[in-house]
């Protein structure tokens, strides 16, 4: 009699699992029990994702070698779901390869991507691991920043994890645009094109990242217990950011700290267009509050002006007598256009020194 209750106490859980499952019409078999493990659900399709194409799934169903549903433990109260899977879209470094369709529908289009021959894209990243619940890969010339797509039920959008691997890296710089990374790609929904702009924006954001965003003490000599920031970086969108940083300026033996802001957006071709932030893009000839204007700026960037920019397809901007400073851009920085082309063609492999 014992065991017939043990028995009957072990199925008891699956009967509502199961009334889940017919309910969410979703082929499934009978209870089995498997030895050393306990009793197991086969289900017989992939249930279809809210919001999810139906031709995808059917098109994942033939790879999915398993899928078994159990209820480990006495308490019963969590359930595992074991999925084992073949002809894996993608191959990555990582030995172990474990076994979906948010993120299959991506790895089916960087597969072919990187598999075009005729394509640059393979140059700028490569897979680093792939288990269908996550995709890793690996970009920047030397391939040691990592960047992880995964799908998040709870906050339904795919969630973008910045990191490193080697040596010659502390930190991914990628971490500063971050935020608005994963906002645009779950707006645009396109690998190739994310993957592009990590591309042309690693350099730039590599030397801004060096800046110590750390506050300092002692910056100012009559409040020398006061911790300040010398530079402080804020990101605007994935290719555009504004650096404020503070300065001591001395004058008729008076020494004041003064605040400028420089607007950085980064352009394809390892280009970047700088500007005074401190002047309004409404209107030139006005300041922002709390802004001062950085001397001789223009002139300074003049010196490092790159051809590419006049016979590349980026215009240098003609300043007049009277747009001395304001913009001191050398390259244009009109924003009715996009910085980086979203259409994504063949994207050229980065060259071996960056451009100033």
């Amino acid at each position: 009699m014992g065991h017939v209750v043990a028995i009957c106490h072990a199925r008891i859980p699956f009967i509502q699992l199961r009334e889940e499952l017919s309910r969410h019409k979703i082929l499934y078999q009978d209870l089995t029990s498997e030895g050393g493990v306990g009793l197991a659900v086969r289900l017989s399709n992939l249930p279809l994702p809210k919001d999810c194409d139906r031709a995808l799934v059917t098109s994942l169903q033939p790879s999915v070698l398993d899928c078994v549903l159990r209820l480990p433990g006495e308490s019963q109260r969590t359930c595992l779901l074991e999925m084992i899977m073949d002809n894996c879209p993608l191959e990555g470094l990582s030995a172990s390869e474990k076994a979906c369709a948010k993120l299959y529908r991506h790895a089916v289009e960087l597969d072919a991507f990187l598999k075009d021959s005729q394509s640059h894209f393979r140059h700028m990243c490569r897979v680093y691991s792939y288990n269908y619940k996550q995709l890793t890969l690996q970009y920047d010339p030397d391939k040691q920043s990592l960047v992880t797509f995964e799908w998040s039920v709870e906050q339904a959008q795919f969630v973008l994890t910045f990191s490193y691997c080697g040596l010659n890296l502390s930190a991914n710089p990628h971490c500063l645009t971050s935020r608005h990374l994963q906002q645009e790609f779950n707006s645009h929904q396109s690998l190739p094109y994310i993957v592009q702009i990590l591309h042309e924006t690693f350099r730039p954001l590599s030397a801004i990242a060096k800046l110590s965003t750390k506050p300092v003490l002692g910056i100012q000599s009559h409040r020398p217990l006061v911790a300040l920031r010398k530079f402080v970086v804020l990101p605007q969108s994935s290719t555009h950011v504004l650096l404020n940083y503070r300065k001591q300026v001395s004058f008729h033996s008076l020494t004041r700290f003064c605040s400028n802001a420089l607007e950085v957006r980064f352009r394809s071709k390892n280009l970047v267009a700088i500007r005074d932030a401190s002047y309004s893009i409404v209107d030139p000839s006005k300041s922002r509050a709390g802004l001062s204007s950085i001397q001789n700026l223009k002139v300074f960037l003049q010196l490092y002006v790159d051809e590419v920019a006049k016979v590349g397809g980026i215009t240098s901007r003609h300043a007049s007598t009277a747009d001395d400073e304001a913009p001191p851009s050398p390259i244009t920085m009109e924003t009715d256009t996009p910085v980086i082309d979203a259409q994504f063609t063949s994207p050229q492999p980065m060259p071996l020194t960056a451009s100033p």
